[in-house]
């Protein structure tokens, strides 16, 4: 007896090993093989358990011991490991494939066996056997052997579940798994027997129950290793016993639940989509666009209904030259799907619309399908804020150097310009005493008269530079800026023949604590610089002098010094003319002492220095624009009266030591 059961535990463990391995490697020799491996193992389990209920002629002690029961545990097994590994909802799919699987056999022995009853000369052993099998008690046993477990199978996971959430162990929910099926299927065996006037006498038999027990206990043990070593998605959670059942009841509404979904995922891309800051588009290889999100649309607005619309033209690199799309968009078989996993990037590219200013764009770009034809997803980014703000860093700190730059030839021009200055008191003293005491005339007094004109030049370029040097005499007053824009421009309009001048204020307090010969003088010397521009400039030629409040969105606000600054306590004077303009090797040596693009005798090159140092003296800075041919537009910033900047300004400029990070410069 040990023998025999030895020897049919042997043949059950083989086989729920070939099961376990069989699904373990589903995704390398095909799910669809291991399923329809699963099916006909059910099939032939369920023959091989129907002679229990019923006393064939040919069949009666073919399966006497593995036709007890003991077939349906390994393919139990495979079912909770189907729970197990992919969750209640493909375990409810695996029980529908059993019911189709049932119902198709049935099908099939019905067809086979009615129809083709013809053809039984062709193998008549077994059809006889067949048929033997096959009559009326026969099928009815087998439509009762197929109920019976499918209710089994039906309310084993809850079983399973229940036992599991109670002592979180695989192997003892799975060894009482299997003692509870074979009970029940045992009860059904008796009950269908005692029922059932054909059935087969009830008998059973201890060595049975001994084989039935062993190969629970094994079951158990192979599952729980198994599942050590395959843990399953749901091993450290508690779930609902009831929840394999429960989900055949709510699968009734699952189309409309699915259509809920899709809507739900739909609106989601669109939200996501449309309320994105990238440009996103689909375009086709040649460049016309098939779609595209809120932010992208707004860009092109002004173009997309253009019929020849396309990328290349509106997207260029730095240079000015069309994006290379057909780089970006490579011919290639749709079919072969090696290509769409690459994603092109391309960087510092510009979107130029008629009208509006360049965009600085990173773009990225990968290939897909749709409708069979290759299309373009692209992503672009706007980096036009980004790219600005490292223009304006660069700016900065290259305002910083040339301003630390000019400090120190400050320092050096005005202890020069001091020493310098008393040699001119000392020869200007000596002239007008040799003057009063000879009276010279003739040539005499034709060269001493030359030798006081140099002194008077000496002495200007001496408080040119003492300007420049921050040491100039500093008389300070409230001042109405337009007030001082009228006062410099009436001293100006008599040498501007031919230029149309204009004065634009703007309507509220402009007041500044300031030196007003100083800054008179600085306003006269910036107008004669945009005058000498336009010399050769054609009609019209004009200059437009406009004072205002600063605002944060006034574009040369962000140049500013001190990054802490409130544009409340500033305002601004801007000169911009139409002239020649200037290049950027002009602007990085527009403001250094005795530096002139003029030609010899027509500039001692102090005038924007004086009016650098002025500037500074005041606290304020200088903001330079200008391009070739594109004329100039200079803004200066002073402190409105009445701010800590502009008091701090008003000190003595002998005490006041203003450090190099606070000093102002140009954007070169």
């Amino acid at each position: 007896m040990l023998a025999s059961i030895l020897i049919n535990l042997t043949e059950v463990m083989v086989l729920t090993v070939t099961v376990m391995l069989l699904y373990t490697y589903r995704y390398i020799i095909g799910a669809a093989g291991v399923y329809l491996m699963a099916g006909v193992f059910y099939i032939f389990t369920l023959l091989t358990d129907s002679p229990r209920f019923v006393n064939f002629t040919n069949l009666s002690n073919f399966f006497s011991t593995l036709g007890s029961g003991i077939l349906w545990l390994p393919f139990l097994l495979l079912f909770i490991i189907v729970y197990e590994q992919e969750g209640a909802r493909q375990a409810r799919r695996f029980y529908i494939g059993l019911l189709l699987a049932t119902a198709s056999f049935f099908f099939l022995m019905l067809m086979v066996f009615g129809v083709s009853a013809s053809s039984s000369h062709l193998f008549p052993e077994f059809f006889a056997v067949s048929q033997d099998f096959f009559k009326s008690t026969g099928r009815m046993s087998l439509v009762v052997s197929s109920l019976c477990h499918l209710f089994v199978f039906a309310i084993i996971p809850t079983i399973y579940q229940f036992t599991s959430n109670r002592w979180h162990i695989h192997g003892v929910a799975i060894l009482v798994m299997c003692i509870i099926y074979l009970a029940l299927d045992e009860a059904f065996v008796a009950i269908y027997a005692a029922c059932v006037d054909s059935a087969r006498a009830y008998q059973p038999v201890s060595t049975v129950v001994s084989i039935r027990i062993a190969t629970a206990v094994s079951l158990s043990i192979l599952g729980h290793i198994y599942f050590k070593i395959y843990p399953s998605v749901n091993s450290s959670q508690t779930l609902s016993p009831l929840k394999f059942l429960s989900g055949f009841f709510r699968g009734f509404n699952s189309t409309e639940q699915l259509m809920q979904s899709l809507d739900e995922w739909e609106e989601r891309y669109q939200v996501v989509v449309e309320n994105s800051s990238e440009l996103i588009m689909l375009a086709t290889p040649s460049g016309q666009l098939l779609n595209a999100n809120r932010a992208a649309t707004k860009r092109f607005r002004k173009v997309l209904n253009n019929p020849d619309f396309r990328l290349d033209r509106y997207i260029t690199d730095a240079t000015g030259n069309p994006w290379n799309w057909q780089e970006a968009m490579p011919a290639q078989d749709i079919h072969d799907t090696t290509h769409l996993r690459s994603i092109r990037q391309y960087r510092n590219l510009f979107l130029r619309i008629p009208g509006k200013r360049p965009i600085d764009l990173d773009i990225n770009v990968s290939t897909a399908t749709l409708n069979g034809n290759n299309i373009a997803v692209i992503i672009a980014h706007d980096m036009t804020l980004q790219r600005e703000e490292q223009r304006q860093n660069r700016y900065r700190s290259e305002a910083m150097m040339h301003s630390q730059r000019l400090e120190s030839i400050g320092q050096l021009a005005g202890g020069i310009a001091h020493d310098f200055n008393n040699m001119m008191l000392s020869i200007q003293a000596s002239l007008d005493a040799l003057n009063l005491k000879y009276h010279p005339d003739g040539e005499a007094g034709h060269l001493l008269q030359n030798i006081e004109d140099a002194c008077v030049r000496a002495t200007t370029l001496t408080s040119q530079l003492l300007g420049f040097a921050h040491k100039g005499k500093f008389h300070a007053e409230d001042v109405e800026v337009p007030a001082l824009l009228q006062h410099a421009t009436q001293l100006f309009l008599p040498t501007a023949k031919g230029i149309t001048c204009k004065t634009i204020c703007e309507p509220v307090p402009l007041l500044i604590h300031c030196d007003e010969s100083q800054l008179t003088q600085v306003i006269l010397n910036l107008l004669i610089n945009s005058r000498d521009a336009l010399a050769n400039t054609p009609d019209p030629r004009r200059i437009t002098i406009r004072a205002e409040s600063v605002r944060e969105k006034l574009p040369e606000w962000d140049f500013r010094p001190d990054r802490d600054s409130s544009p409340d306590d500033y305002l601004c004077i801007q000169i911009r003319d139409n002239g020649c303009g200037m290049s950027s090797a002009v602007k990085a040596h527009m403001f250094d002492p005795f530096f002139t693009t003029k030609s010899s005798g027509h500039g001692t090159g102090m005038g924007l220095a004086m009016a650098f140092g002025c500037i500074a003296n005041h606290h304020g800075w200088i903001h330079v624009e200008s391009a070739p041919e594109q004329g100039c537009c200079i803004t200066i910033f002073l402190p409105r009266a009445g701010t800590a900047a502009a008091q701090s300004a008003s000190s003595d400029p002998e005490e006041s030591n203003v450090p190099p990070s606070e000093l102002p410069g140009s954007a070169s």
